[in-house]
C-alpha cells in the first residue's frame, strides 16, 4: 500500500521492463507512470472498491503491453494506453493472478476455482478447488513438474498443483 500524489492510495503495482512504465491500481483508478515518475495515463475504475474490501493485483503482458487487473469479482484487461478492453465477471472473489509467458495464458484464483484465460480473455478452463476459501497465492512455474510447466495454488493447509494443460496434478498438505 503506497500513496502517489496524483492518484492517492494504490494497492497494487507492476513494472513493464520493456517500456519502463509503472502501472498502479487503487480502489478507483488505474494509473501509468513513466521512468521519470510522471503520470502519463489514467483510467477510472468502476465500481470503486471500498478500502480493505478485497485483493487487488496487476500483471503486465510485456509482449504487447496488455495489463490484467484482478479486483473484487472482476478481471479487467487494458491495452498499453490504459483503455479498458474487457471486463470479465468472476464466479467468486478474486484472490490472485499469474501468467504463462510462453503461451500468453492468464491463470486466476478465486475463492473456490482456478480459471485459465487466453491472451484475448477467452476462458480456457475452470478447475474447482474443493473445500477451501483461503487461497494465499497462485504462481506459474515453467520448470517444476513432469510436464515441465505447473501452476501452483497455495492455500491455508495445502498446495494444489495443476498441469498447464488445465488438469489437476496433486494436492500437498500442511502449507501454512
Amino acid at each position: 500500500l503506497c500513496r502517489l500524489p496524483e492518484v492517492g492510495r494504490f494497492d497494487a503495482g507492476t513494472f513493464n521492463p520493456l517500456s519502463g512504465d509503472l502501472w498502479a491500481a487503487g480502489p478507483d483508478a488505474l494509473a501509468v507512470f513513466d521512468s521519470d515518475g510522471q503520470m502519463v495515463l489514467s483510467s477510472p475504475l468502476q465500481p470503486p472498491l471500498k478500502a480493505g474490501s478485497g485483493h487487488i493485483e496487476l500483471q503486465v503482458r510485456t509482449e504487447d503491453g496488455t495489463v490484467w487487473l484482478g479486483r473484487g469479482q472482476q478481471l479487467e484487461r487494458f491495452d498499453g494506453q490504459a483503455q479498458r478492453l474487457q471486463t470479465i465477471i468472476l464466479p467468486d472473489d478474486f484472490r490472485g493472478i499469474t501468467r504463462d509467458t510462453q503461451r500468453g495464458q492468464v491463470w486466476v484464483a478465486t475463492r473456490q476455482d482456478v480459471l485459465a484465460y487466453d491472451a484475448a480473455g477467452q476462458m480456457l478452463a475452470k478447475l474447482p478447488l474443493s473445500g477451501t476459501r483461503n487461497i494465499r497465492d497462485i504462481t506459474y512455474d515453467a520448470i517444476f513438474g513432469s510436464s515441465g510447466r505447473t501452476v501452483r495454488v497455495r492455500m491455508v493447509g495445502n498446495t494444489a498443483q495443476l498441469a498447464d494443460d488445465h488438469s489437476p496434478l496433486a494436492t500437498c498438505g500442511n502449507d501454512r
